[in-house]
């Protein structure tokens, strides 16, 4: 991101993943500097590590990953 400003990031988690916490990804974002926090996102589901082998995650995860990739080539305002 220093080389790149402009990229952006999802980070996907499972609420019951032991190895990437859901909590821990939020606050890591929220001590960035705040423009390279702001191009930052982050996404809990309701499933473990695999967050995909859960349906209704896998639904969340897609949707949340669609709606990000929108924001990102066309601008918030025009992904709605």
């Amino acid at each position: 991101m220093i080389m790149d400003p402009a990229m952006k990031v999802y980070v996907a988690a499972g609420l019951y993943d032991s190895l990437n916490s859901c909590a821990y990804n939020s606050y890591m974002i929220s001590q960035m500097e705040p423009a390279l926090g702001h191009n930052m996102k982050a996404g809990c589901y309701d499933s473990g590590h695999v967050i995909y082998a859960t349906k209704d995650a896998r639904l969340r995860l897609r949707q949340d990953v669609v709606k990000f990739i929108r924001e990102v080539v066309a601008g918030p305002a025009e992904a709605r």
